[in-house]
């Protein structure tokens, strides 16, 4: 069975899992580095996950299989827009519908929210992630993220228009 579960803020463990677990596994999908993220302290890992849990405007949230975590994603909404990120599937459970599930929880919130157009960053090297996202009904117009790109790679913005 699958189930949506939003982070709460005594979640900092699974959090901490979860985040360390998709940067280490993907971390050429994130402009974070895992040695960075290691180095905070338990405190620093419950602040945070305190701040994202009551943050009106964001949501993160987990995917899991029966009692097993498998997948990850945040959205965050300004105005009339909103923003996935921090997406992650575990490789066990890639090609079940997880990733889609995480895109349709993004959507209907983002939508509950007053959003009416869904966004998400994807370097443009990652070729199996732009894939996915465009088969899920993003879109690429042109546009990119300069606040994540880099002389060498380049985050392209795909979008989707919600009803």
């Amino acid at each position: 069975m699958i189930e949506i579960k939003t982070l709460s803020p005594e979640g900092w463990q699974l959090y901490k899992t979860m985040r360390c677990a998709a940067l280490a596994e993907a971390p050429y999908a994130y402009s974070s580095a895992l040695e960075g993220v290691l180095k905070r302290s338990d405190e620093d890992w419950q602040q945070l996950t305190l701040q994202y849990a009551s943050d009106p405007n964001s949501i993160t949230y987990f995917v899991f299989e029966g009692e097993v975590p498998c997948g990850i994603s945040a959205c965050e909404v300004d105005g009339s827009e909103a923003e996935m990120f921090a997406v992650w599937v575990d490789p066990a459970y890639r090609r079940k519908g997880i990733g889609s599930q995480l895109i349709e929880f993004a959507r209907t919130w983002s939508e509950l929210q007053g959003a009416r157009k869904l966004k998400v960053g994807v370097f443009d090297d990652n070729l199996a992630a732009l894939v996915f996202y465009r088969s899920a009904g993003f879109k690429d117009l042109g546009l990119i993220k300069p606040e994540l790109s880099s002389e060498d790679r380049t985050v392209v913005l795909l979008t989707m228009n919600l009803s």
